[in-house]
């Protein structure tokens, strides 16, 4: 008996330690990705700040406001249900499950962004002094709001295997490292470009990015021939019902992160937003 309770102590201590090391080494990579991913976020402004001029910049500036806004749509709480669940399936090895949410995420993504693509043109449409751009710049906008929606999502199978550098890389770093590329080189080339451009720029880069990242996944999802195809629809309830809470809250936040710059681009010039 003395045995089997130093044995079963050894594990229990074993499994603290190696829980332990785990939270010390995601949150120091967290904090080395964020700290690269926010300098290289500020390096991109001023690169856009030199090229684009105050006023056009501006433009950018709201235009990306209203991004990051119907991002979260776009999202719809998706990536906190992958970051819950994928976790689980992983560590059961139940990767039936993992397929089915996989699916299930790629369909809810597709129609969700569809449908925040849809609803900015109707508001370009008919009022298109609210976010200020044209029809034909909808294209540009909307792929950029389902690219950043998919890397907010995706990377959440990662966090969920614990890689946690590739959890954050794509979005932090490749995607806004790849747009400082092409600016720096606009700029070297004293290229003028206006937020147009810019916003078609922010697009390639993140559309690139997240190209990368679904390359990365793809042996996470390699069958073996055996998968259900039948789709758990308690499940699904409970995919959905992890969805819609954190969808509320990330769009309260969203609004007070842009809202001011959104609102000031409405009672002052494009310059001054800028």
């Amino acid at each position: 008996m003395g045995r089997v309770r130093k044995s079963l102590s050894h594990f229990v201590q074993r499994n603290r330690e190696g829980t332990l090391d785990l939270v010390l080494g995601g949150g120091l990579i967290s904090l080395v990705v964020g700290a690269v991913g926010m300098a290289l976020s500020f390096l991109s402004h001023i690169v856009l700040s030199r090229v684009l001029g105050s006023s056009e910049y501006g433009l950018y500036a709201i235009i990306l406001g209203w991004v990051m806004i119907l991002v979260v749509p776009a999202k719809f709480g998706v990536d906190h249900t992958v970051l819950r669940f994928a976790s689980v399936y992983v560590e059961k090895r139940n990767m039936d499950g993992l397929r089915l949410l996989k699916a299930y995420v790629v369909r809810f993504w597709l129609m969700s962004s569809a449908s925040v693509v849809i609803a900015l043109l109707v508001l370009v449409v008919l009022a298109p002094f609210i976010i200020g751009i044209a029809p034909v710049d909808v294209i540009w906008t909307g792929l950029l709001i389902a690219a950043l929606a998919g890397l907010g999502i995706f990377s959440s199978f990662y966090r969920a295997i614990r890689k946690v550098f590739l959890s954050q890389f794509y979005v932090q770093i490749l995607h806004t490292a790849i747009l400082v590329a092409i600016l720096v080189v606009a700029l070297a080339l004293k290229i003028q470009l206006t937020a147009e451009d810019a916003v078609m720029l922010t697009s390639v880069s993140a559309l690139c990015a997240f190209g990368v990242l679904l390359l990365g996944l793809r042996r996470l999802f390699v069958s073996d021939g055996s998968e259900t195809t039948i789709w758990p629809i308690e499940e699904q309830k409970r995919w959905f019902g992890l969805s819609w809470p954190t969808f509320v809250t990330a769009v309260s936040q969203q609004i007070m992160n842009w809202g001011n710059i959104i609102i000031l681009g409405w009672l002052a010039s494009t310059a001054e937003a800028g």
